[in-house]
């Protein structure tokens, strides 16, 4: 999300800057300035036919009608088919015909989603709270969140992107989907992403850990001892999984299947491959394996041997003692 992006507005219209502001921030507004040094003073709004004077006045393309009056608003920044607009540091949404969609009544409004067209705008209330509109201005969930997150999922079908937000209220988070309904209940310690193209999250309860679909709600592995992260190496969003259970280390794939059982004193990743697969290294006591992780071609993971192992360097001491005490001896025997 593109940060404080009418803040700076605000700060740079102070200065007779508004124009400038608003091409600033074109990315999400899609306005482009008038070319001609007579129009500089106006800002084009494409998407809505619109033009935007220096002076805070929306007007028709061709500047034949006025549609707000300068001076109703202290700045009117477009942001797709809608505008915010700020007056006396409050903060509201007008239509293209200057009708407003909300009262003057956020403390902030920030757009996210694609530049030029914004998914919908996250919102702060009173006390900071905040909540989200949707891209026409509609309430999607009020603004009573302590903090809120958008979260974008990039699966392999660009059809099936989506959008989530992960909310807290207190110490506690959960997870809403696109229409503000609660997926995973506002429950949780925390809620971390595995990736940016799974839908897994790991949720915390106190000292306990679990892993759930932030789409469909389901806690397939539930609340336990077991300590779970997102494998690191891996190709971005990947969703692969390490799972520890007391000292023994495994791998989970994207949906959740073991792919490495649970019996290995460590798995770290030494190099990926154009494919999207990674070479790994397993240590089992003083066994030491180099595995290849790849999907194929209906995208289920596979593991393989190494058909050309990486030399390794040789350990700085064998002794059954250095695999149970490994801090102690790095710590003494590093240079």
């Amino acid at each position: 999300m593109t940060k404080n992006w009418v803040r700076r507005c605000v700060a740079s219209s102070a200065q007779g800057l508004l124009v400038a502001c608003a091409l600033a921030a074109a990315g999400w507004a899609g306005a482009s300035e008038s070319v001609s040094a007579a129009e500089a003073r106006f800002t084009d709004w494409p998407q809505a036919g619109r033009r935007i004077g220096a002076d805070g006045a929306l007007l028709t393309a061709d500047g034949s009608r006025t549609l707000v009056p300068a001076g109703r608003y202290e700045h009117i920044v477009p942001a797709g088919r809608v505008a915010v607009v700020t007056r006396d540091r409050a903060w509201g949404l007008i239509d293209a015909d200057g009708q407003a969609i909300t009262a003057l009544r956020y403390q902030h409004i920030e757009p996210f989603g694609e530049r030029g067209a914004p998914q919908g705008f996250v919102v702060s209330g009173a006390q900071q709270r905040q909540g989200v509109l949707d891209a026409e201005g509609r309430v999607v969930t009020d603004a009573i969140w302590t903090q809120l997150r958008p979260v974008r999922l990039w699966p392999q079908d660009p059809s099936k992107t989506r959008w989530l937000f992960e909310v807290r209220q207190g110490h506690r988070e959960g997870v809403l989907d696109a229409a503000g309904r609660a997926v995973l209940p506002v429950q949780f310690g925390s809620v971390s992403w595995v990736g940016s193209r799974s839908p897994w999250v790991i949720v915390s309860q106190g000292s306990l850990q679990g892993v759930c679909h932030a789409i469909t709600g389901e806690c397939p592995l539930p609340l336990s001892t077991k300590r779970y992260e997102a494998f690191d190496g891996v190709a971005e969003g990947a969703g692969l999984l390490s799972v520890r259970w007391v000292d023994r280390v495994g791998l989970l794939d994207d949906r959740l299947h073991e792919l490495l059982a649970p019996v290995y004193s460590s798995i770290d990743a030494l190099n990926t491959g154009g494919d999207g697969s990674v070479q790994v290294l397993a240590q089992f006591g003083l066994d030491r394996h180099q595995l290849v992780l790849a999907p194929d071609e209906n995208g289920l993971w596979q593991v393989r041997q190494a058909d050309r192992p990486r030399p390794l360097r040789a350990r700085r001491d064998d002794h059954p003692l250095a695999l149970r005490m490994g801090a102690v001896i790095d710590a003494r025997y590093v240079p």
